[in-house]
């Protein structure tokens, strides 16, 4: 598995360190997204088949505006079905993270969800992100702003 994670951090361009604790394996890695940089980890658990990866946003969110950025991120997972939003309560730390189970013994499936979720774990971070700054750092409302994103027209198409 860690085969895969590092060609897939390879083949992404991103600098990456992969380190060993027992039976689980973590990947620590860094990504340009169009909201700024972020740090993110991918971790194999061997004895559950298990992988999970979580991205996490430099910024963070002020204390007065953690529940309202809680609020949107209840708006926005309700919908996800491949992971979610989440908010450190105590640091204001906001990430998304997402994962699943793999056969050890069935690869190619593997690979294929490591790289499908990955992408849509750093998809749903460059998305939604513009929008939880406008909350929380702004005065938009969680659902006008949210509805806001969810309907906007592409000026090429007028």
């Amino acid at each position: 598995m860690k085969e895969l994670i590092s060609n897939l951090l390879t083949e992404k361009d991103m600098g990456f360190e992969i380190l060993e604790e027992g039976q689980i394996d973590y990947a620590y890695f860094t990504s340009s997204i169009d909201s700024g940089t972020v740090r993110g980890l991918i971790d194999v658990n061997y004895e559950e088949e298990q992988f999970m990866i979580h991205i996490i946003h430099p910024t963070l969110i002020p204390e007065k505006k953690r529940v309202q950025i809680s609020e949107l991120i209840a708006r926005i997972n309700y919908e996800d079905l491949f992971g979610g939003f989440v908010l450190g309560f105590s640091d204001g730390k906001i990430g998304y993270q997402c994962g699943f189970l793999f056969e050890k013994d069935n690869e190619l499936i593997t690979k294929k969800h490591l790289h499908r979720y990955f992408e849509k774990a750093i998809e749903k971070m460059d998305y939604y992100f513009p929008v939880i700054l406008k909350v929380g750092f702004g005065d938009k409302e969680p659902s006008l702003a949210l509805d806001e994103l969810e309907h906007q027209i592409d000026p090429r198409w007028n």
